[in-house]
């Protein structure tokens, strides 16, 4: 069984019985967990429940609005570490450290006392990943950006790949 394709090629990881082992840093950009809420026009969902043609808010000739979903992903990973952000609301996203923010850094970038799409950030600190999968949606939008926790953030989905899974 083959690994999906990975931003992080074999450069930090290794494809075992399908499945991502990170064997460096893992800031590869492999997305969020599962219970990540996204904004939707009814409400935020949890990225884990998103399909593709779902409607997500994006920023899109510098307005927020709804736009479809081009793209899911749900990537399998073991021994992964991800980013915890905790922001001046309370509210926690968990994220790998390459995923990018929608302003060019990346969640390793984030420190606390820092800003986050202008949250205040209480903390930002690498902890193990708890869950087999992680996720991450690709909107039709030009800025392909989307509202996590209220902040926007960046994706890790290639809008010029085939739209699959």
């Amino acid at each position: 069984m083959s690994c999906p394709q990975s931003a992080c090629q074999d450069t930090i990881a290794v494809c075992t019985k399908g499945v991502w082992q990170w064997t460096q840093s893992n800031l590869c950009p492999v997305c969020a967990s599962p219970n990540t809420p996204i904004a939707t026009p009814w409400g935020e969902r949890p990225i884990s429940e998103l399909r593709v043609g779902d409607l997500v808010y994006s920023v899109d000739n510098g307005a927020i609005v709804p736009v479809p979903l081009l793209q899911v992903g749900r990537t399998p990973v073991s021994h992964h570490r991800v980013v915890r952000v905790v922001l001046e609301d309370g509210r926690l996203l968990e994220i790998s450290a390459g995923h990018p923010t929608a302003d060019g850094r990346t969640f390793g970038d984030l420190l606390a006392g820092g800003q986050l799409d202008g949250h205040e950030l209480i903390s930002a600190e690498v902890v193990p990943y708890t869950y087999p999968f992680t996720y991450d949606v690709l909107p039709a939008s030009k800025t392909g950006t989307y509202f996590a926790a209220g902040a926007l953030i960046g994706s890790t989905l290639d809008n010029t790949a085939p739209r699959s899974q």
